[in-house]
């Protein structure tokens, strides 16, 4: 079984925090949601261009 790296996980993170938050009907949860998954993205483009 594949292990997970931390960005994955701050992803992962982040669209729950996006999806609950949309359920919920609190539009500020679901912007910050999608800045965590964003966020998460970044640092694993980071880190995959930084080991080549």
């Amino acid at each position: 079984m594949k292990r997970l790296d931390a960005p994955l996980g701050i992803v992962a993170a982040g669209l729950v925090v996006a999806v609950g938050c949309r359920v919920a009907g609190w539009m500020p949860g679901v912007v910050l949601g999608a800045v965590i998954v964003l966020g998460g993205l970044a640092v694993a483009w980071a880190g995959k261009r930084k080991r080549g």
